[in-house]
Parts: C-alpha cells; sequence; structure tokens
C-alpha cells in the first residue's frame, strides 16, 4: 500500500484525529531513502518485522560497527542498541543492496533520549514546557553512500513536522557549526570543552527549531515546508 506522506495526510483530518499521529507512534519505525530514476523517496515502515527487517537492521549495526571503532572507538554500542527501539532508524542501500548510509531520531520515550545526562537541564526545561523534542544521531555514511547527505536532511525535516517534533538536538564536532547555522539556524545550547566522543574535535549540542529553518535549507535538501505535500510512501503489511 502506498499513501501520501504523514503530514499530507494529516493536513486533510480534523484536528482532534490529528493529535494521535504523534512520535509516539513512530517508535522502533524504519525508513528507507531510495533513489529512482533521479527522484529521492522516503519509504516509511511503521511496524518493522520480518526476515528481510531483521537483515537490513544488521546491515546498520555492520555500518555503525566499521564507522564507528575507526573514527570514534570510545562509543561501545553500536549493535542491538536499546534505543534503535524507540527511535525512526533511517537508511539507504546501495546497487548491491547493502546498507550504505544510516541515521536515527531518537524520540524521548520510556528510556529518554540518548544523551540526555549531558543535557539533563535542557530536557527538563522542554519536558516541563511540553517542547515536543528528539535527538539526531548515529549518523554516518560509507563510500557508496557519497552524495545522500541532502536526503537524511530532509527526511529529518519532513517526519519531523509529520510527527509533531518542533525542535532536534544535536551533537556535532565544533567545526561543523557555521554550516548547521547557516543552513537551519540552528544555535549551541551548550559547549563540550573536553568531549570528542574519540574524534578530533570538541562537540557541542546545538539546537535546530523546525519552524526557525532557513529558507536556503529547503532549497538544499529538496524539504517540503510544513503543510506542503511529500513524497514519503508508507510500507503496508503485503509490502514486506
Amino acid at each position: 500500500m502506498t499513501i501520501q506522506s504523514p503530514s499530507a495526510v494529516l493536513g486533510g483530518l480534523p484536528a482532534a484525529a490529528c493529535m494521535h499521529a504523534s512520535w509516539s507512534e513512530a517508535q522502533g519505525s524504519l525508513c528507507e531513502i531510495v533513489r529512482v530514476r533521479g527522484r529521492t523517496e522516503l519509504v516509511l515502515d511503521p511496524r518493522p518485522e520480518g526476515i528481510e527487517q531483521d537483515r537490513i537492521r544488521e546491515g546498520i549495526w555492520d555500518l555503525r560497527q566499521r564507522v564507528y571503532s575507526r573514527k570514534f572507538p570510545e562509543v561501545n554500542q553500536v549493535r542491538d542498541d536499546p534505543y534503535d527501539y524507540q527511535s525512526c532508524v533511517i537508511y539507504s542501500r546501495s546497487t548491491e543492496g547493502r546498507v550504505c548510509a544510516t541515521a536515527r531520531i531518537a524520540f524521548d520515550g520510556d528510556l529518554g533520549i540518548p544523551e540526555a545526562a549531558l543535557v539533563d537541564r535542557l530536557v527538563d526545561g522542554y519536558r516541563r514546557d511540553g517542547v515536543q523534542f528528539a535527538e539526531l544521531g548515529r549518523f554516518m555514511i560509507d563510500d557508496e553512500g557519497r552524495g545522500i547527505l541532502d536526503s537524511f536532511y530532509r527526511a529529518y525535516y519532513e517526519l519531523g513536522a509529520a510527527w509533531g517534533i518542533q525542535l532536534y538536538l544535536m551533537f556535532v564536532p565544533d567545526n561543523k557549526v557555521s554550516l548547521y547555522r547557516r543552513l537551519m539556524d540552528a544555535r549551541v545550547a551548550i559547549s563540550f570543552r573536553d568531549l570528542t566522543f574519540g574524534g578530533n574535535h570538541p562537540y557541542v549540542c546545538m539546537e535546530w527549531w523546525l519552524d526557525r529553518t532557513r529558507p536556503r535549507f529547503f532549497s538544499w535538501s529538496g524539504a517540503s515546508r510544513s503543510g506542503d505535500a511529500a513524497a514519503v510512501q508508507v510500507r503496508g503489511e503485503g509490502e514486506r
């Protein structure tokens, strides 16, 4: 079954019905970025169960293992990560079917967000004020996935807007701050002078408020603005 994007569907529903389509229903989902005849589509699997989905997860964990062991040796939990099951894990596959890029939208579910301990005051404030937030992370691309960066940011925006996410937290090396500031008007919330995750640069936590996203982001990523129709497909039971 193929339907309209989550944002397009929500826009046609009464307000009371829209309240039920939230990030809480997306926990444990998989979203594939697929390139077809020069177009990029987002294919969401809300209930990923079965042999093929298990194979995809193994491919995601294999990619994490390769990248993290080389670049971030201090990060240990890369396989069967419990946070994956309260997140939407995004991925893309090469023409040979190998997972070549992946990222994660980690929601504030029962476990909280993965790096909550580093930003506990921020998290407490969001919860107190009723801000719907999530953490972006586990983002990596291997050589077969080059050129797909913009599609991941499109997925972040379109999926987050559809599920009612107002704010993303991003933990990034400080040499990337100017890029995210220019593209999305993201802002540094906390700087960690001694935190590198085993890399070469200290990290910062940035806030990306989706309603403040700059126009240039949409031109670069191809993302649809909130309320516009977008090309997200949802896999049905017969397509798994």
